[in-house]
């Protein structure tokens, strides 16, 4: 029997800014992708905790508000794909009115 993969995408808002040295400058970041083998809820539950992303992590200490935006069925590839993609706010509900489908990885046969 198969274990069914569930691709995530968390929103942070405010988005989290983080600053590149002692440029003055920031770098932000209004989304985090992963995947799991285990429910979502359990795996946001450990990200809020402080137990997962480092990104999540210092998102949640900046005070952003962190909202579970979109999941689809898909396993590590497939969270490899949306992140090549470099798309993760087209793919957000949150932050469009009409998101994306979710990239899919080549599965070669």
């Amino acid at each position: 029997m198969s274990r069914t993969h569930t691709v995530y995408l968390l929103h942070f808002e405010p988005a989290y800014a983080a600053p590149i040295g002692d440029t003055g400058r920031f770098k932000l970041a209004g989304h985090y992708l992963g995947s799991t083998g285990a429910t979502v809820e359990q795996r946001l539950a450990e990200h809020l905790a402080g137990h997962g992303s480092p990104l999540v992590r210092a998102a949640v200490r900046a005070g952003c508000t962190v909202t579970l935006a979109r999941t689809w069925t898909g396993g590590r590839t497939d969270e490899r794909a949306a992140k090549r993609a470099h798309n993760h706010r087209r793919l957000c509900p949150l932050c469009t009115s009409s998101p994306a489908p979710p990239p899919r990885a080549h599965r070669g046969r």
